[in-house]
Order: structure tokens, then C-alpha cells, then sequence
């Protein structure tokens, strides 16, 4: 039971290390080797736990970085009220992030933008973690419509792909500009439309 319970452990804390390393560099510039080092552990415990560097990028993708995603919105998007419940995790986003995050951005957006199209694998995962998202808003905003709280006429898969879309093109502007008051007039405008939607 004990060498389980190490497995495990070893496991997610190379998925860890690898994230750490992929956010910051990129997958391509991530190495094994400095995974190994920074893990500590031996080339055959990464190995036993994933065939390749492929595989552990994948796993990292699903099993880290979209899973945070997961575990952002899930619970916001459960609320009643969608619309104010996402107006004040925009208003929060700003003060959740330090100068790090920054720089390193949305770690999905950075691996989906660097390798869906040079591997195929990871296309189709970052493809499927988006429509993924823009299923779970356009529920949430169908949910708010039956109520009578967003108008008749909106289209809810059109507001979701919009929203999401702008999401992930916001994480690239605010990457690359490193500009913490863009955010906030990112995320006011993101706030603005979604006003707009109510009944």
C-alpha cells in the first residue's frame, strides 16, 4: 500500500515540475533531463510512469492545466446568477496574480498556440478543453435564460463562443503587453457585455 501511495506522489510531482516547466518555457524548450533533476528522480520512474515526453505532455495539458481551468469556473458557473458570479471573479482576477503569472500567461493558450499545429495530439486536446468551455457557458447562460434573467432573443452558444473566445485572446494581449491595467480594462469590457445579456 505504501509503494502505491509513492507511485502516486512520484507522479503528480513530475506533472507538477513539468508544468512548472512548460508554462514558463514552452513545451518544446521543456527537458526531460531538468524534469528528472528538479523532481529528483530517476529516468525510470519518469519512464514508468509516462512512455515519452509526449505522453507527459499530454498528461500535463488534461491532468494540470485543464483541470485549473475546471476548477476556476466549474463553481462559478454553477450559480444562479452567471452573470454576476463571473463579473466578480473578472473584478478579483486582477489581485490573484503576481508579476509571474503574468509573464507566463494562460498556460493553455501558450502550449494550444505553440502545438496544435505541430502535433495533433495535443490539437485535439486543446480543441476539445475549448469547446468544453464554451459548452459549460452556453448551459450557464441557457440556465439564466429559462429563468427570465437573459434576454429571449440571445443566442447562448454565440454569447459563450464570444466569451470564451475574448477570454483566451485577453490572455494573450495581457502575456504579451505584461500591462495589469489592460487587464482590468479587458475584464470591464468582458463585464460590460455580460450586463448587456440580462433581461
Amino acid at each position: 500500500m505504501v509503494e502505491i501511495r509513492d507511485a502516486e506522489l512520484t507522479r503528480q510531482t513530475i506533472l507538477e515540475i513539468t508544468a512548472d516547466e512548460m508554462w514558463k518555457n514552452g513545451y518544446k524548450a521543456t527537458s526531460l533531463s531538468d524534469i528528472i533533476s528538479k523532481a529528483n528522480v530517476s529516468k525510470g520512474a519518469l519512464y514508468h510512469h509516462f512512455k515519452n515526453k509526449q505522453a507527459l505532455g499530454y498528461a500535463v495539458f488534461e491532468e494540470v492545466f485543464v483541470a485549473q481551468f475546471y476548477e476556476m469556473f466549474r463553481p462559478v458557473l454553477a450559480q444562479d446568477d452567471v452573470i454576476t458570479s463571473l463579473s466578480e471573479l473578472f473584478t478579483m482576477m486582477p489581485t490573484m496574480g503576481c508579476e509571474e503569472d503574468m509573464v507566463g500567461g494562460c498556460p493553455v493558450n501558450t502550449i494550444s498556440q505553440e502545438m496544435s499545429s505541430q502535433d495533433e495530439g495535443f490539437r485535439e486536446l486543446a480543441n476539445n478543453m475549448y469547446q468544453t468551455k464554451v459548452r459549460m457557458f452556453c448551459e450557464a447562460f441557457e440556465r439564466m435564460q429559462s429563468a427570465g434573467k437573459i434576454k429571449a432573443d440571445v443566442e447562448c452558444r454565440a454569447a459563450a463562443l464570444l466569451v470564451v473566445s475574448c477570454f483566451q485572446g485577453m490572455m494573450s494581449l495581457i502575456k504579451v503587453s505584461r500591462d495589469r491595467q489592460q487587464m482590468i480594462d479587458l475584464l470591464d469590457g468582458m463585464k460590460n457585455y455580460l450586463e448587456s445579456l440580462r433581461a
